[in-house]
C-alpha cells in the first residue's frame, strides 16, 4: 500500500492499519463447467483478523494480509479495509477484495448422458434432464483435477481415485424450532457400489455405475489415502426428460404430459407424492369440472381426465394425497400433502383463418 498528503507533507512514520475478513468460496471452473466440485464437507468459517504497520519515507508498507497464514485449504474472498491516520488528524480509508486460493488442486465430478460431449462442454450443450439419469441403466462417471489456475492436472498426479455411489432417501419428522413447530428433515444413506477410476490418454478419470432404482443418490469421489472428496447429487427416473423433483414434506407435484389442453380431449398428468397414499384430483375452473380418486405407489400417480369441450381459458388441476395416521408411530410424520398447477386451453382448432 501507499499513502501520500494532499499538503505535500511528508508520511513517514504514519500509522496503518489493516483489517481483512475471509470468507470461504466454493471453487467453480470456467473451463469445465459441467463439473461439480462441491466438497462433502466444509468446516472452514468467516474470519477476520488486523495487523499494523509504520510508512516508510516514500509513504509506502509492504503489509501481508492478517490471518492468511492460519487458512485452511480451499477458496478464499479476502476483504480488507485499510486505514492511515495522521497523529493529531483524520484517517484516510480505502477497501479492496481479491480471491486467494490456498489449495494445490480441486476435483471435479461429472454424470456424462450424452457420451459424446466434449470434456468441456458448456451446460447448454447438455440439454433436458442432465442431473437425471435412467433407472437401471449404466451411465459414465468423470472426474478430473483442476490447478487453480483453471488448467487441468492429468491423472491428478498420479494420484489413484475412487467413486461410490449411495441412495439417499429422505423423511420428515415433526419437530420444535424456537416457539413453534417445523418439518425436521431426515435423511438415510444406503450405499449401493463402490468403483475405481481409470484415467484415459488425456488424463481425465472415467467410470461406469447404474441406480437400481428411482430417486436421490450421490456420488462421492475419494483419493486413496485421502481425507477431502467431492460430491455430486443426482435423481434416477424411468424418463429424465420428464422427471421433476418432488418438493419436502407437505407438497405435491403436477406435472401435465402437455403444455396446454384442447377442450374436447384427454389430459394426462403425474402426480409425485412425498409418500405414498390416497389422492383426491380436481379439476376447476369458475366451477368444479372433474374430480376423481387415485392412488400413490411408489411416490408416483399418472391420471388422465377429460376436458369438457366449454371450457375457457384454462383449468386449475389440484391434488390432496393423504394417508393413514401411524397410531404407533413415535414421531409425527406427515400425513396430509398439497399441489396444483395450471393447464391453459388451447383454441386453435376454433380459430377462423382470415385473409386481407
Amino acid at each position: 500500500m501507499s499513502a501520500r498528503s494532499l499538503a505535500g507533507t511528508s508520511t513517514e512514520g504514519f500509522e496503518a492499519e489493516v483489517s481483512t475478513r475471509w470468507s470461504p468460496l466454493r471453487f467453480s471452473s470456467t473451463r469445465y463447467p459441467l463439473f461439480s466440485f462441491q466438497p462433502e464437507s466444509d468446516e472452514r468459517s468467516t474470519h477476520s483478523a488486523r495487523t499494523s504497520a509504520r510508512l516508510a519515507s516514500d509513504g509506502s508498507a509492504t503489509v501481508d494480509l492478517p490471518g492468511f497464514e492460519k487458512l485452511a485449504a480451499g477458496l478464499w474472498r479476502a476483504s480488507s479495509s485499510w486505514s492511515v491516520t495522521e497523529p493529531g488528524s483524520r484517517s484516510a480509508t480505502a477497501a479492496t477484495s481479491v480471491n486467494v486460493d490456498t489449495a494445490s488442486r480441486h476435483r471435479g465430478l461429472r454424470i456424462d448422458r450424452f457420451p459424446g460431449l466434449s470434456v468441456d462442454a458448456s451446460g447448454a450443450e447438455e440439454g433436458a434432464g442432465a442431473g437425471v439419469v435412467r433407472q437401471g441403466v449404466p451411465f459414465h462417471v468423470l472426474a478430473l483435477a483442476v490447478a487453480p489456475s483453471d488448467s487441468m492436472v492429468a491423472a491428478d498426479g498420479g494420484r489413484e481415485l475412487f467413486v461410490s455411489l449411495d441412495r439417499i432417501d429422505t423423511s420428515y419428522e415433526l419437530g420444535t424450532s424456537g416457539n413453534g413447530l417445523r418439518w425436521a428433515r431426515k435423511v438415510t444413506v444406503t450405499a449401493v457400489s463402490t468403483h475405481a477410476l481409470a484415467a484415459d490418454d488425456q488424463g481425465v478419470f472415467h467410470a461406469e455405475a447404474s441406480c437400481p432404482s428411482s430417486g436421490e443418490y450421490r456420488l462421492t469421489l475419494r483419493g486413496k489415502d485421502d481425507p477431502y472428496a467431492t460430491v455430486l447429487e443426482f435423481h434416477a427416473a424411468e424418463d429424465p426428460d420428464r422427471f421433476r423433483p418432488t418438493s419436502p414434506a407437505e407438497s405435491v407435484v403436477v406435472t401435465p404430459e402437455t403444455a396446454s389442453a384442447s377442450p374436447g380431449t384427454h389430459l394426462a398428468f403425474q402426480i409425485e407424492s412425498p409418500f405414498d397414499g390416497s389422492a383426491l384430483v380436481t379439476a376447476e375452473d369458475h366451477r368444479l369440472r372433474w374430480q376423481g380418486r387415485v392412488e400413490v405407489v411408489n411416490g408416483r400417480a399418472e391420471v388422465e381426465l377429460p376436458i369438457p369441450s366449454d371450457v375457457r381459458g384454462g383449468l386449475v388441476i389440484s391434488c390432496q394425497v393423504t394417508r393413514p395416521l401411524e397410531a404407533a408411530a413415535k414421531t409425527w410424520r406427515p400425513h396430509r400433502a398439497y399441489g396444483w398447477t395450471r393447464v391453459p386451453t388451447d383454441h386453435r382448432v376454433h380459430e377462423l383463418a382470415v385473409t386481407l
